[in-house]
């Protein structure tokens, strides 16, 4: 979808708001018409169910395995390779940024969840964020049938199944649109897009233009996978900017739910586990948040933090080979964490399907 970035500032607000109405309003229709007929035993993936079903019943169920498969036309797998592979050299930063800076001013400063839903998807998208940096060591993980579209795939089951229980539940959508809506998986999608690279670069970690672009293009595959619509997402990066801004005013407002998010988040982030201390994590916290004090670094850990990544991204960018060596490390790294299943300070989980 063209924002209208090139209309008049009214109009652009008024594009927008109505889009964001729109997509207030919906979920993932065919997924969830998919978890209406789904009734597995805890033991099954609701993916091996689904698969299941396509071979015994066809129908529905066959419908969504191949819209899970088609490929938008405007995909460039070299593109999103390349965004895999920047990804990938930057992991720790990125982790960072994501976690103290991304995470906190999407989700957390737009209440697009119940409160009592919101602890539980917090944890969801830490523990899916997790699993996504798993696929990362593998090249063309968001191809269908690779390790990465796998995942997202269960989750949009899993998604639509929590839809399903909470409409069941009774739930009401004028106050707080349909569960997990389009518009949720939107903010998710700038989250990992525009405020992940802004809080990189504010951590020491600029991305050349083509890199930036690359995991743009690397998210808007992957929040297609878990149901967003592909005609949803703004065609370029102004248009991108010019939505979140008008997305986190239009919940600006809510102020006394912004901050029990935040204290939320604050929690949980001190129960995670991450390769640096804890007081490290709440000095990024800070330098990440929109109403830190960007003049001073109090910090010394901090401050040499910040100088360490822009020197890697120098060596990155400017020295040959170090490219290649750094996600070499990155997916050593990231394969020790996963065989000694390091992150054992993370969050207590619900058990999902």
């Amino acid at each position: 979808m063209r924002w209208g970035t090139s209309a008049t500032d009214s109009a652009v607000v008024s594009t927008i708001d109505a889009t964001l109405n729109r997509l207030r309003m919906r979920g993932d229709a065919l997924a969830d018409a998919v978890a209406l007929r789904l009734d597995m035993p805890p033991t099954v993936s609701a993916l091996s169910e689904l698969r299941f079903l396509a071979k015994s019943e066809i129908g529905i169920y066959q419908e969504l395995l191949d819209q899970a498969h088609t490929i938008p036309a405007d995909v460039d797998f070299a593109q999103i390779e390349q965004g895999r592979q920047i990804q990938l050299a930057f992991s720790p930063v990125r982790d960072l940024a994501w976690l103290c800076g991304a995470l906190p001013q999407g989700l957390g400063q737009c209440p697009l969840l119940h409160p009592h839903q919101f602890p539980l998807e917090l944890q969801q998208r830490l523990q899916l964020h997790r699993r996504i940096n798993q696929c990362l060591i593998q090249p063309n993980c968001l191809q269908p049938g690779g390790a990465l579209h796998e995942q997202l795939l269960q989750q949009r089951l899993q998604w639509a199944l929590q839809r399903r229980w909470v409409r069941e539940a009774g739930w009401n959508p004028l106050e707080f649109g349909e569960p997990l809506n389009q518009e949720y998986l939107l903010l998710m999608w700038l989250e990992y897009t525009q405020l992940t690279l802004h809080n990189m670069a504010r951590l020491g970690a600029r991305l050349r233009s083509a890199d930036a672009a690359a995991v743009s293009a690397f998210w808007r595959l992957a929040l297609h996978w878990l149901g967003l619509d592909w005609a949803a997402l703004p065609a370029d990066r102004e248009g991108a900017a010019t939505l979140l801004r008008r997305l986190l005013w239009r919940y600006s407002h809510d102020h006394a739910r912004r901050l029990q998010q935040m204290q939320v988040l604050r929690d949980q982030l001190r129960l995670c586990s991450a390769p640096v201390s804890n007081a490290l994590l709440d000095a990024v916290w800070h330098w990440c948040n929109p109403d830190s004090d960007t003049a001073t670094l109090p910090d010394r850990g901090l401050r040499w933090l910040i100088t360490s990544n822009r020197g890697a991204t120098l060596a990155h960018y400017h020295l040959p080979g170090v490219d290649t060596l750094r996600q070499q490390w990155q997916v050593r790294q990231l394969r020790n964490r996963i065989s000694h299943d390091l992150p054992a300070r993370a969050m207590p989980s619900r058990q999902t399907a």
